[in-house]
């Protein structure tokens, strides 16, 4: 086949702007088309609309044929049409770490909760140091520490009592000034375990 030589004008075609009822294309109304791809696109529109739950929708194909903004596209127009739905956050669980607790918010209630949160965290991260510093928390913990000194005492005893066949039993006596706690070598040991709930008897 014999290759012509074009003509200058027949390397374009003229197209006559006055045929147009607009000045640019941001005046038109968006289509959601893709060049080729009306199955796509019909398989996009149906997957929206089911609504039952678990069903999900998976877009393969070659890079660059538009499958993101397409998709995109389908479900700003779809969203403006539905209600708008509920917020969700997940928070931390502590009894379960790998299970977050759902929570659910009216729309654009989410923000203030997480800001809330932040706030929380920032008040905490002052007052909880300064309460550890005050007197009332280290009377308290004194307090604490002195009450299990002499349990621990009587816990490092135990296993050379039980050695002999023995157990350690704990009694407290008050008096005006002082409460203070008296042990003694119980034998043989099955002979103490009679008692142990009404002295607090421990093998």
């Amino acid at each position: 086949m014999a290759i012509s030589k074009l003509k200058s004008d027949e390397l374009y075609k003229k197209c006559d702007p006055h045929k147009f009822e607009f000045t640019t294309t941001a005046e038109l109304e968006e289509r959601l088309s893709a060049l080729g791809q009306d199955r796509a696109l019909s398989a996009v529109e149906l997957g929206i609309n089911i609504k039952s739950k678990g069903y999900n929708l998976f877009c393969l194909g070659p890079e660059g044929t538009g499958k993101t903004s397409l998709v995109k596209r389908i479900l700003v127009k779809e969203a403006k049409e539905r209600p708008t739905p509920q917020d969700w956050v997940y928070v931390y669980n502590f009894e379960e770490p790998h299970k977050p607790i759902a929570i659910s918010f009216a729309a654009g209630d989410a923000p203030e909760f997480a800001k809330d949160i932040d706030k929380l965290i920032e008040e905490f991260s002052s007052s909880i140091p300064a309460v550890l510093d005050s007197d009332e928390y280290k009377a308290a913990l004194s307090i604490i520490r002195e009450k299990y000194k002499n349990t621990s005492a009587c816990c490092k005893k135990r296993p050379k009592a039980k050695a002999f066949r023995c157990c350690i039993c704990r009694s407290d006596w008050s008096s005006r000034r002082s409460k203070t706690a008296r042990y003694s070598v119980r034998k043989p040991l099955t002979n103490c375990r009679k008692t142990r709930k009404s002295r607090l008897s421990t093998t």
